[in-house]
């Protein structure tokens, strides 16, 4: 029977989303993959050192994303890289992931065929495969991602409980674009600024998320100890985890906070319709990284290390991503994180409340 693109889950029940599917998946021969599709569970041959570093994360309809913000394809991109940005975080390279999803009935096929086209696509890219998963009906769409990596023998693990007194807080990139390309989708009021080139980057950088694993890596082979974490959450929240988990305080600085050109004209524009942020002039963009939903998915790491040895091993490397030091880690009992010398202003989004 042809599957045809319009064709609903419905239609075609379980047997025919895994026939859509199959293609996306690794077989058995497959590289190490023994046993892949088709039997209860993916067997693969293991001769290799090093330390197995895993993660798992749900994706809901309604809550992490809406189908009418982007194309299936995107949805699944971003579905596997949070995934792959916390193997980043771990300074772990990448290698399989499980995907299982729920679905109403009325899915298409055309959009399961492109959801997996993300996934598959996205995994691949940072040299990890799909070996497998599983497929149930559901109220609204529902993404599981089980991934997992590898980290090379004898090294530290960028712990969050690893930051020490004397070391330097460091940030790759640019933070905030996400928040704001999430507002531009989101809230009315933006609308008439979303096909501007600036609005359709920072779209991009909340819809196609960016893990740094390379430069992960690079830092992983220069560093001893260091403490990072992938920012998911926004930045206030993601400095008291990281001081709670190693009892020190995160002194960060609003100034240094690295922001892109796109989001300065954003907010110059927003300014200019009447939304002008608590700040005014040149920390006014900043506002989107201090207390914006997150999702940059770059690296927050503290390390003792100076900026331009961080940027030489990019550069060893072949990377340009740049880098930034934004504040230091300094000592106090209990933990905590600290903005211009006061206790941050906001704590970002946390489930159930």
């Amino acid at each position: 029977m042809k599957i045809s693109p319009d064709t609903t889950l419905a239609e075609i029940g379980e047997s025919g989303a895994w026939r859509v599917v199959r293609p996306y998946v690794a077989r058995s021969g497959a590289g190490a993959i023994s046993t892949g599709f088709g039997d209860d569970a993916a067997v693969e041959d293991i001769e290799r050192p090093g330390r197995l570093v895993s993660t798992c994360d749900l994706f809901i309809e309604g809550v992490h994303f809406l189908a009418e913000w982007g194309d299936w394809r995107a949805i699944g991109r971003k579905a596997m890289a949070v995934n792959i940005s916390d193997l980043a975080a771990m300074a772990a390279r990448p290698a399989r992931a499980l995907v299982s999803v729920g679905l109403p009935p009325d899915f298409r096929a055309r959009d399961l065929r492109a959801l997996y086209w993300g996934l598959s696509a996205e995994a691949r890219r940072w040299g990890a495969a799909i070996v497998g998963g599983d497929t149930t009906r559901a109220d609204r769409a529902t993404i599981h991602v089980a991934a997992w990596g590898w980290a090379p023998p004898g090294r530290k693990m960028p712990l969050r409980s690893r930051a020490r007194p004397g070391m330097g807080l460091f940030v790759t990139g640019s933070l905030g674009d996400s928040a704001a390309g999430l507002a531009l989708l989101a809230d009315p009021r933006y609308a008439g600024l979303k096909e501007k080139g600036y609005a359709r980057r920072l779209i991009r950088r909340h819809r196609l998320p960016e893990p740094r694993v390379e430069e992960a890596l690079a830092l992983a082979e220069s560093l001893g100890e260091w403490a990072a974490m992938d920012l998911s959450d926004d930045l206030g929240r993601s400095v008291s985890l990281l001081a709670r988990a190693s009892g020190v305080c995160v002194e960060a600085e609003s100034s240094a906070l690295p922001v892109s050109r796109e989001l300065i004209a954003f907010e110059r524009d927003a300014a200019g319709m009447g939304e002008r942020a608590s700040a005014e002039g040149p920390a006014a963009p900043r506002r989107w990284a201090i207390g914006g939903g997150g999702e940059d998915y770059e690296l927050l790491f503290a390390a003792a290390a100076e900026l331009e040895e961080l940027r030489a091993a990019f550069r060893r490397r072949g990377l340009r991503r740049a880098i930034s030091r934004i504040g230091a880690i300094s000592a106090c009992p209990k933990g905590g994180a600290r903005l211009d010398r006061r206790p941050w202003p906001c704590q970002g989004f946390e489930h159930f409340r």
